[in-house]
């Protein structure tokens, strides 16, 4: 059974679920830092200006001290998930947090656009697994119209080994762990879900990716960042 658009062609096989990284796949950016540049701002409608300058200044501390200190990633981030929650409770009209979901949605990929409408009129069953942090993610990935999102929260980053267990876990949960899965990602950090999907739409660099061949040798991975759009749904009529 195939899904099809308002004109009657074929858009995508009933049998599959999409599951789709963030950063550098869905959007050609990395998150993260469009989510630190909007503290470094401090464009919070419900701070004043002395609120806005001690934000930057607290976001301006953590990255220096992650380069003195060599923090790592995933305590930077719970500490700038704290600063933000501070200042989001002070913003009535969530201006900061929406003001960055429409700069992350002027990043999407162009060609994934006519396959996140599918994923927004409801067409498919989709996944949004992501090592970004809730606080931002998540909001964003409803916005696109996802119903299933997994994102990093706390200290226990939403990656490797952790992503694969909790994407599947999911699909068990939700009586989809027999479908087919397609994986839309670009990073080889990717590859425990790598080899538990059975297609691949790969968003990264050419090399990378046949480094990643290698190692899930019974998985078809298909180079797509340059792919156009009605290339990509054709690759999803399986």
């Amino acid at each position: 059974m195939s899904f099809a658009d308002s004109s009657g062609r074929s858009t995508l096989k009933a049998a599959a679920v999409l599951i789709f990284d963030l950063d550098g796949t869905i959007l050609s950016v990395n998150s993260f830092h469009f989510w630190v540049l909007t503290m470094l701002i401090g464009r919070f409608g419900g701070l004043s200006y002395g609120e806005r300058i001690v934000l930057s200044l607290r976001t301006i501390r953590t990255l220096v001290e992650r380069k003195l200190f060599r923090k790592s990633h995933s305590a930077i981030r719970q500490y700038l998930q704290g600063a933000w929650m501070d200042a989001l409770e002070k913003d009535a009209g969530q201006a900061a947090l929406l003001r960055l979901h429409e700069g992350l949605r002027n990043r999407i990929r162009p060609n994934l656009r006519n396959v996140l409408d599918i994923v927004a009129e409801g067409k498919a069953d989709a996944v949004l697994a992501t090592a970004a942090a809730g606080v931002y993610a998540e909001g964003f990935a409803l916005s696109l119209g996802f119903r299933h999102i997994l994102t990093t929260d706390g200290l226990s980053e939403n990656s490797g080994e952790k992503k694969r267990d909790r994407v599947l876990s999911l699909l068990a949960d939700q009586g989809l762990q027999h479908r087919t899965r397609i994986f839309f990602t670009d990073h080889e950090d990717d590859l425990p879900l790598i080899r538990e999907s059975h297609l691949v739409l790969w968003f990264g660099k050419y090399e990378d990716m046949q480094r990643i061949r290698k190692y899930a040798l019974d998985v078809e991975i298909i180079p797509c960042a340059h792919l156009p759009g009605n290339e990509i749904i054709r690759l999803l009529e399986i």
